[in-house]
């Protein structure tokens, strides 16, 4: 049975999972900067951590990667490992260099080419929205970096002297009659239309068949509003550690 702590440090926010055989038991987020300053566990998964004996860590911040790593040898007793692109033999990563290829991206292939068939494209809706693609043989070859949709709201909003911060509802009606509303569709609808536009021409290049599937802290509310049929899977760089931890091991 394998068992571990995945913690997934992402820019603005850092995730910890604890996965028991590919399934996720529990998990919690916490701002970046704050753990980087100290590991906090809730109370309702101390029970669970009190045993782990294992700790894989997926960053794409190098500079918190030291800082939460040692808060975790001194929280949990337990020295943590890294995902390592360099270390993935089991299938194709056409990426150049591939030093520059995010871990989060990378789990969350590893984890989509283990539950779906192939082709797949996997849409992490977090910080950054990124589109990242297997294909046909099970190799990754490669993808998109776009804003997330916080970050384009906040552009904005920041960038503009009168406008507001738009909200991430949609509005029923394309045409607004108030600036709230204008600015509150165009941002979303931009990005939606985007990220629809992107797995269209996607799809096209993949030979008109591809499983679409969203990960991210925007997962769930870009489900809501793509009319493309998507498959939800929030855990997806956290089974991803589970999977590279799993593949690891049977090489050793």
């Amino acid at each position: 049975m394998l068992e571990l702590l995945s913690v997934d440090i992402g820019n603005t926010r850092t995730g910890f999972a604890l996965v028991r055989d590919g399934k996720v038991l529990g998990r919690w987020d916490v701002p970046t900067r704050d753990a980087v300053r100290g590991i906090t566990i809730p109370g309702d998964k101390e029970v669970l951590i009190g045993r782990v004996r294992e700790v894989g860590i997926c960053s794409v911040v190098p500079e918190a990667t030291a800082s939460v790593s040692a808060r975790l040898v001194s929280r949990l007793g337990v020295m943590p490992w890294l995902v390592e692109a360099g270390k993935v033999s089991w299938f194709g990563l056409d990426y150049e260099p591939l030093s520059s290829l995010g871990a989060d991206r990378l789990c969350a292939v590893m984890a989509a080419r283990e539950r779906v068939p192939w082709p797949v494209v996997v849409v992490d809706c977090g910080t950054a929205t990124t589109f990242s693609v297997v294909n046909r043989e099970g190799d990754f070859v490669g993808g998109l970096i776009a804003p997330g949709f916080d970050m384009l709201a906040e552009a904005l909003a920041t960038g503009t002297a009168r406008l507001p911060f738009p909200g991430d509802e949609m509005p029923i009606d394309v045409l607004a009659t108030n600036t709230k509303d204008a600015v509150r569709g165009g941002a979303t609808r931009l990005f939606v239309s985007g990220v629809s536009g992107i797995l269209e021409r996607i799809t096209s290049e993949s030979g008109g068949r591809i499983t679409a599937i969203l990960t991210g802290g925007r997962a769930g509310w870009l489900k809501e509003y793509l009319a493309t049929d998507c498959l939800l899977e929030p855990n997806l760089v956290h089974l991803g550690v589970y999977e590279y931890a799993r593949r690891i091991r049977a090489k050793t």
